[in-house]
């Protein structure tokens, strides 16, 4: 079997690489005979577990970060560009640095030439876009593992001049502050293959890796590795194009933001994929024949309204919005206002023939799809979680009445279509499931969009700041432990009673919840103290 050479040294056919050697003038390595057959070779071959595989991977991210700590990257630049230097010989040989940028520019191994439809210019302007955005090329995306002897595509590569390579954006000119993208590319993978099976994925490191794109690298990864894409026909050039409107649509708010949105779109995905929601769930796709089909339509219908649940948000609240008469208020007639709002934009977007990346969908299929989607959006409005929760508690009671020793299933679609609003409402304050210090960042970023909105209602004069948004005043920090108690708690505990799978975020919740309540304690102490000590 002929050994495979890693991608990035590999001459893609038409590349300058390739015109080179044909011309005899190429310094790179001629190729190795393969390795003898048989036993005595497959002896001396290397066995390596996943285990195994994850450490090398860990550890050289590791040392690329330290390379490029080091100024490596930096000085081979220089030493390239230099009169006399290696860059003198620009017409015989190609610097690390440009073969990096010409792998990104060519296709990998031809993957998405199957069933891809002509890609289209994008409409998204480089100035606005993210750094990491897919649509920085013209090809549709795959991440793929080789599965086939002698197949030359690399794991997680992204095919065509869209591509991320192993995840990370194209980027022609990167900005001197950002890490090189050897060094981010060995990062991002291990974070992205995290996301796929863990729990806890560390969405801001996501962010900075992805080049600030951790929505549309994220969704893209995911709708690729649960074979979403193949099973739904998806037009993957629509497709990224489509996230990368639906992330450059996210402000840069403090809390409510693209990087907000990719972390829920994780514990959604962890939540209907691993907790075994989605199979649960699967009699909200009705009139869908397919078991199969029915699950991945809920799976599609979840990961889609997770990535879109705050598209557009303004970090004002719906109150806000009502009291001010805002023109998505009069628009929502002050119902469920930002809710309405991004849900209904996102499928706006959907509509232009340049983001349907769901063309291909039956009709049928597209508008249960729809409803789902738009159902779950909805439902996280905070305002709205007793109802939600009231409503999923008589299910299960219900469920209990008939005496079933089975897991809960819904026991019809209405129920199914609630089990997912309740999973999407979990994942959307899903940064309580994080570790301590994760949770504490998202805390201190979500106070800080509160005091914003009170400070915009002090300069409007508005008769009464609205609760925890007053930064003379106690605010999200100093009030988590009633949050738990009465909302937090109660959702995720039902949820997981429902779905036995989900128990591992509970049991984070716990745990932060354990530490909120110590903090407490301390902090009352502290204030009976200064009491005691002033009289």
């Amino acid at each position: 079997q002929q050994q495979q050479q890693p991608p990035l040294l590999q001459h893609s056919e038409g590349s300058p690489s390739s015109a080179a050697c044909a011309a005899g003038v190429c310094d790179a390595p001629p190729p190795q005979p393969p390795p003898p057959r048989g036993r005595a070779s497959e002896d001396h071959l290397p066995h390596f577990t996943v285990d195994d595989r994850r450490f090398f991977e860990v550890l050289a991210s590791q040392a690329a970060v330290a390379l490029f700590n080091g100024g490596f990257f930096e000085r081979e630049q220089n030493l390239v560009s230099s009169p006399g230097g290696i860059g003198s010989r620009a017409s015989r040989t190609t610097s690390p640095t440009a073969s990096v940028q010409e792998e990104r520019q060519q296709p990998v191994g031809g993957a998405a030439a199957a069933g891809s439809k002509k890609p289209m210019d994008c409409p998204v302007g480089a100035d606005v876009r993210g750094a990491g955005c897919p649509c920085n090329g013209e090809a549709s995306s795959s991440w793929e593992t080789p599965t086939e002897e002698g197949s030359s595509q690399a794991s997680f590569s992204f095919s065509g001049a869209g591509s991320h390579g192993l995840g990370l954006p194209r980027v022609a000119d990167p900005a001197p502050a950002q890490p090189s993208y050897a060094a981010s590319a060995l990062n991002l993978r291990p974070v992205l293959h995290d996301a796929l099976g863990s729990w806890e994925m560390d969405a801001l490191a996501l962010d900075e890796l992805s080049g600030h794109s951790p929505l549309s690298t994220l969704a893209s990864f995911l709708f690729e590795q649960l074979g979403l894409v193949a099973q739904f026909s998806m037009d993957t050039t629509r497709l990224d194009r489509y996230l990368c409107e639906i992330e450059r649509g996210y402000r840069d708010n403090p809390y409510h933001n693209r990087t907000h949105a990719a972390s829920v779109l994780h514990i959604m995905h962890m939540l209907i994929s691993k907790g075994g929601i989605a199979a649960s769930c699967a009699a909200a796709a009705v009139g869908v024949e397919d078991e199969a089909r029915r699950v991945g339509l809920v799976q599609v219908a979840g990961l889609l309204a997770a990535a879109v649940h705050d598209y557009e948000h303004e970090g004002l609240s719906n109150d806000f919005l009502v009291k001010t008469f805002s023109p998505k208020a009069l628009l929502y007639n002050d119902r469920n206002v930002n809710e309405n709002h991004h849900v209904a934009a996102a499928f706006e977007v959907l509509r232009r023939p340049e983001f349907n990346f769901l063309e291909d969908m039956p009709v049928a299929e597209f508008r249960l799809l729809r409803s789902l989607v738009v159902s779950m959006v909805l439902s996280t409005d905070m305002l709205d979680g007793n109802t939600y929760l009231a409503a999923f508690t008589e299910a299960l009671e219900g469920h209990k009445a008939a005496a079933s020793a089975d897991a809960y299933a819904p026991a019809t679609p209405q129920e199914a279509v609630l089990s997912m609003q309740m999973a999407l409402k979990c994942a959307d304050i899903g940064h309580l499931t994080l570790s301590w210090s994760a949770h504490m960042q998202w805390v201190q970023r979500l106070e800080t969009e509160f005091f914003q909105q009170g400070d915009k209602e002090k300069r409007l004069c508005m008769e009464k700041i609205t609760f925890l948004m007053d930064r003379d005043k106690p605010g999200v920090s100093q009030t988590q432990v009633g949050f738990f108690d009465f909302v937090v708690l109660p959702l995720f505990r039902k949820l997981a009673e429902a779905f036995p799978l989900t128990m591992p975020i509970l049991s984070a919740v716990q745990a932060n919840y354990t530490r909120w309540k110590e903090i407490d304690v301390e902090a009352k102490k502290e204030q009976e103290a200064k009491a005691a000590a002033s009289q």
